[in-house]
């Protein structure tokens, strides 16, 4: 279901930066990055292609959990490819070593939320004012789900 990025997905997902359409996704990635610089950005994270979109993982081996973002195209959204993507990368993920996942959403964004839900995240918590997209300052909700949690709801090992 997954490829690793390459230099190919790296400058799609540069276009998809400037585009200013998913302004919500890069909302953390400085403005007017030029795309030597974005690449350098987005080298210190995991990234992974799927067909219709991008995740971005960024692994903590000490407390073993990872913070996951997807990123669904426009022309592909609305069609559970990102919820498919997110049970197919977690079960991965808790099937090698990580314990704890979290998902950050901006609070307005009802898709990803609903999209957490079903994936079985609980919400934890509120970064009041964290994020500008926009021009606009908003509140970020936290998701996570640990590997128990998980397993009891999608079944399988946790080993």
């Amino acid at each position: 279901m997954f490829t690793n990025i390459n230099n190919y997905n790296v400058q799609e997902l540069y276009s998809l930066y400037t585009s200013g359409e998913y302004e919500g996704f890069f909302r953390h990635m400085e403005d007017f990055l030029n795309l030597e610089e974005f690449a350098q950005v987005v080298s210190g994270y995991k990234w992974l292609s799927f067909e219709g979109g991008f995740i971005s993982l960024d692994v903590r081996p000490k407390p073993k959990l990872c913070y996951v973002s997807i990123l669904v195209i426009k022309e592909e959204q609305l069609k559970g490819l990102g919820l498919k993507a997110m049970i197919a990368v977690s079960e991965y993920l808790f099937n090698n070593g990580i314990e704890r996942l979290i998902v950050k959403v901006i609070e307005d964004d009802n898709h990803t939320v609903r999209m957490c839900e079903k994936g079985g995240f609980d919400m934890e918590g509120i970064y009041v004012n964290s994020c500008k997209t926009h021009g606009l300052y908003h509140n970020e909700l936290r998701f996570g789900i640990s590997k128990e949690t998980y397993f009891k709801k999608y079944g399988g090992s946790n080993g």
